[in-house]
């Protein structure tokens, strides 16, 4: 009896430590910096990259995260999605934190915006939460830029598309495979002679994004895993309930493709972080 009850005070202490560590690290904001080859007229030109800011902290980090971004001076803001929560948050009219962030980052930058699952939720007015996000949207600075299966130019030759996918390749428990035909459909046809970067949510479909010919793909959705495992880089599960998935963080390649995956900001049904410092991502070519 006396060994389970200090085998029970063990594990209580150590859950215990856990959440206080979570606690720390969604507490904590650091801005991660990734030099990527290109061609030689995009040398030295930079931009942020954000995704899954999911409310971070209801606000407490935006002072910080811009103080990050004006020290780093992108030319863009590219947002990769879930900004915000499918949820009821806003319905009132009230200004959401991520409301804020991204007003104040248009007021001195040109911000592009790509939809996640979240946002493509209140699309579809999952669990009520379309108006919601009507309310949110007419918030931001009409001087953002939504990249709804469209397409932008940053630079001569330099293109950004933003993708939206149906639900039904975020699901849980079932994978499937979200191909070249189907992202070509939604995207159209890349163009031949520009370098092209692809804001898609999630990195499941690495093999899709590369066939279609992204040079540089920006992805978020999987919070880094939860917890990261070091040295293997690996998580231990993703939303979909892929446990100890590679493509959850860090710099991927395939062909001659790149991929960055963001561990994002915020989080929203596992509120936990484990080796997993929420981030902002700058980019700089070489």
């Amino acid at each position: 009896m006396r060994l389970i009850l200090i085998l029970l005070i063990i594990f209580v202490a150590l859950i215990g430590l856990v959440f206080l560590e979570s606690y720390r690290e969604l507490n904590r904001i650091k801005l991660t910096r990734y030099e990527i080859k290109g061609p030689a007229a995009l040398t030295g030109k930079r931009f942020i990259f954000i995704s899954d800011y999911h409310e971070a902290m209801n606000g407490r980090l935006n002072s910080r995260i811009i103080k990050l971004i004006d020290d780093f001076d992108p030319e863009y803001i590219l947002l990769g999605g879930d900004m915000v929560n499918s949820n009821a948050e806003g319905e009132d009219g009230e200004t959401v934190p991520a409301a804020e962030l991204i007003n104040t980052l248009a007021e001195k930058y040109k911000v592009l915006y790509s939809y996640g699952n979240h946002e493509k939720r209140c699309t579809v007015n999952y669990k009520g939460s379309g108006k919601a996000w009507e309310v949110i949207r007419g918030s931001l600075d009409t001087r953002v830029r939504f990249l709804i299966n469209e397409n932008y130019e940053l630079w001569d030759d330099v293109r950004v598309y933003g993708l939206d996918i149906p639900l039904k390749y975020y699901s849980r428990g079932l994978f499937p495979e979200l191909g070249n035909e189907e992202i070509t459909r939604l995207l159209g046809e890349r163009r031949p002679d520009e370098y092209t970067i692809l804001l898609a949510h999630t990195p499941d479909f690495m093999k899709g994004y590369s066939e279609w010919g992204a040079d540089l793909v920006l992805s978020g959705h999987f919070h880094g895993g939860i917890l990261r495992f070091p040295i293997i880089n690996r998580g231990l599960v993703t939303p979909r309930l892929r446990p100890f998935a590679d493509y959850v963080y860090g710099i991927k390649k395939m062909g001659s493709t790149t991929m960055i995956i963001t561990n994002g900001i915020g989080q929203h049904s596992i509120k936990l972080k484990i080796n997993n410092i929420p981030e902002v991502v700058g980019v700089v070519f070489k």
